[in-house]
């Protein structure tokens, strides 16, 4: 009958995401199975250097080699595959693939088995890397092994029932973290991008809890709220009353917009003027609590530097034609219909009518809440 320990069960889930109690976790199944090493790897050439590896008592050397050439002279790994054994869920000891006699006059046995020290092995495929069922979805080929030295007991069908009753709980567990660790791929480099802007944003989840800032919206935000440079995250602590607070709340609600901010550094002679807008990322949402709110996406944007570059931000988030988009900087500025008309070289019922193409493209009804969303409300005054 199989059986689980609870504890090494625990430590599965527990190790999601967290590479170092991969390690931990691997030590903890050798002592289990009574083994001098172990290792967790992806199979075939270069898997020392992929992300995710584990291994107990294994040099970095030997990992090294096994990547670099006897990978492809194992005389297990070759047998499982030769006779379609590599499957998800298999679980064998090594007598299984290949005999005793058979493996120790392979040169894997003489000039790299023996070097570990190993002869006894107990192995299972986590995943076998071909996809077929949802769940192993972009799931890399990855198996578990466990090895004794010459002169020790062979493992036992006693073992092989321990590491099949385990095999789901680690398969999931697998499975989970490479969904993670892409997620974080994802995720380093969405904020590689967001910090190259020159512009400042910062995300906000459905909680209400600031996920991510880049350096341009920390900067500004201590430019217009010195008292407040801790971190741009305090932004969340302003007064309730306070426009930005407002601005957020709105758009987690739904609605959006944009308020102009001004800050005087009496000390240093020093006026700062900027643009924050708010935009709901999703449709709002019923939480937990019952609240209705959305994940909000808030742009800071220093009205004395670049107004373009949320120009051309906001262009992309609304599918504004190039004809429409190039509106937006001069709107930004302060400009009215007739002096963009003159800055662009354009008749005005032209600028007209693509203001009122873009007003449709906004939901907006009028210039003045096009120019608020768009960051540009009344010129602002130096």
């Amino acid at each position: 009958m199989k059986t689980v320990a609870p504890d090494i069960v625990g430590n599965i889930y527990a190790a999601v995401g967290k590479p170092d109690a991969w390690r931990a976790l691997i030590r903890q199944l050798c002592t289990l199975f009574d083994a001098n090493t172990g290792m967790f790897v992806a199979t075939g050439h270069g898997q020392r250097d992929h992300s995710f590896y584990a291994a107990h008592n294994h040099s970095e050397k030997m990992a090294r080699e096994y990547s670099d050439y006897w990978y492809q002279h194992d005389v297990w790994l070759l047998a499982a595959l030769e006779q379609r054994a590599f499957a998800s869920g298999s679980v064998c000891i090594g007598t299984d693939l290949v005999s005793t006699k058979d493996l120790r006059k392979s040169a894997f046995y003489k000039d790299f088995l023996l070097q570990m020290p190993a002869e006894h092995l107990l192995a299972a495929v986590v995943a076998d890397g071909d996809g077929a069922a949802a769940s192993f979805e972009g799931v890399p080929a990855t198996h578990i092994s466990f090895f004794r030295p010459p002169g020790a007991a062979p493992f036992t069908p006693t073992h092989t029932n321990q590491l099949s009753a385990l095999m789901p709980h680690l398969q999931r567990a697998f499975v989970l973290d490479c969904q993670w660790r892409t997620m974080q791929e994802q995720l380093n480099v969405f904020h590689t991008s967001v910090d190259s802007l020159d512009f400042g944003v910062a995300f906000i989840d459905a909680a209400g809890h600031m996920r991510h800032a880049n350096s341009a919206a920390s900067a500004l935000a201590q430019k217009l709220w010195p008292e407040r440079a801790v971190g741009i995250k305090n932004i969340l602590k302003l007064p309730a009353v306070h426009p930005v607070k407002q601005l957020i709340r709105n758009a987690a609600c739904g609605a959006g917009g944009a308020v102009k901010l001004q800050t005087t550094d009496t000390a240093n002679r020093l006026t700062c003027h900027a643009v924050a807008i708010a935009i709901a990322v999703a449709n709002p949402g019923i939480s937990v609590a019952g609240t209705v709110r959305s994940s909000v996406l808030l742009l800071l944007v220093d009205s004395d530097r670049r107004p373009d570059a949320a120009a051309e931000f906001l262009s992309k988030a609304f599918l504004l034609t190039k004809c429409e988009s190039r509106l937006l900087p001069l709107l930004i500025k302060g400009l009215a219909p007739a002096e963009i008309a003159h800055a662009l070289k354009l008749k005005l019922p032209t600028v007209r009518s693509q203001l009122s193409s873009v007003f449709a493209k906004t939901n907006t009804a009028r210039q003045q809440d096009l120019m608020a969303l768009a960051s540009a409300m009344p010129p602002i005054a130096a």
